[in-house]
């Protein structure tokens, strides 16, 4: 993505911030707007009592129903929870929605949404954004410590002669394209989140936290962050940015979702790394 690129994507997510007339004050508490960003290991912010209640609420809803269809042990099923594919050593079950325009997933796949982690974190980010749900039973292994830092294919938008839109275009993100006629831009993840919700009351001593890591070689996280319900965690995204879900004793649910911005940007940015 060029300069030029860039500069009309930013455009753009500011058009349709004005477009999509959405109010983060309808969904956040108050003390969740300004929060403080923590440098170490490296930065992100972990922001308790983060929803309103009441949307809170329709995200468990949601969340509910998809687990009352129960559990598929094929990796390859995709219309309810199913285990990570093969090539990650993770336990637990994920599903991911299409993008939608209602709630409760409206807000996720908002502009609005997207800016207010770009600022937090002083980075660009792009319309590409993938979200999941994850869904970690008792009894769960430790994952792998990894960074987030990788890459993923996204399509352009692409008109034919007849003016003719190839691929489906959502309002605000990029999301799947059709079967033929589209070139994929690679991207990097750029920003993570985690939200916790829908769980048992924690304790200490009843594992699914996140843990933080200085090296992939540490046999112990710098810091846990506990998975309390109505609990966001978000981070940004480097080659730096080590993390792993660690074994559970009760049920672990949260909603995770990345933000992307042109890999040549990240590239340059990190280079040094």
């Amino acid at each position: 993505m060029s300069y030029l690129q860039r500069v009309f994507t930013s455009i753009r997510l500011k058009q349709k911030l004005l477009e999509e007339n959405l109010s983060l004050e309808s969904y956040l508490k108050p003390h969740a707007l300004q929060p403080n960003v923590i440098q170490e290991p490296f930065p992100h912010i972990v922001i308790d009592n983060f929803f309103h209640e009441g949307f809170v609420e329709k995200v468990s809803a949601y969340f509910n129903e998809l687990l009352s269809k129960g559990l598929s042990e094929d990796p390859l099923v995709r219309d309810r929870f199913h285990p990570f594919n093969e090539a990650q050593p993770y336990d637990g079950y994920v599903y991911a929605p299409s993008p939608s325009g209602d709630e409760p997933l409206k807000l996720f796949f908002s502009v609005v949404w997207n800016q207010y982690f770009s600022k937090l974190f002083g980075k660009p980010t792009t319309f590409g954004t993938n979200l999941t749900f994850h869904h970690h039973p008792p009894g769960n292994r430790t994952g792998f410590i990894h960074s987030d830092y990788t890459s993923f294919l996204f399509p352009q938008q692409k008109i034919l002669t007849n003016g003719v839109h190839v691929l489906q275009f959502k309002p605000t993100h990029i999301h799947t394209p059709l079967e033929r006629n589209f070139e994929p831009l690679k991207q990097k993840r750029t920003i993570a989140l985690l939200y916790y919700f829908n769980s048992p009351e924690w304790k200490e001593g009843d594992g699914g936290e996140t843990g933080m890591y200085l090296s992939a070689e540490d046999k112990e996280p710098l810091k846990k962050i506990a998975p309390l319900d109505n609990r966001l965690f978000a981070f940004d995204i480097s080659p730096n940015s080590l993390h792993a879900f660690q074994e559970n004793l009760k049920e672990r649910n949260c909603l995770v979702q990345w933000f992307h911005i042109d890999e040549a940007w990240a590239l340059k940015r990190y280079s040094k790394v």
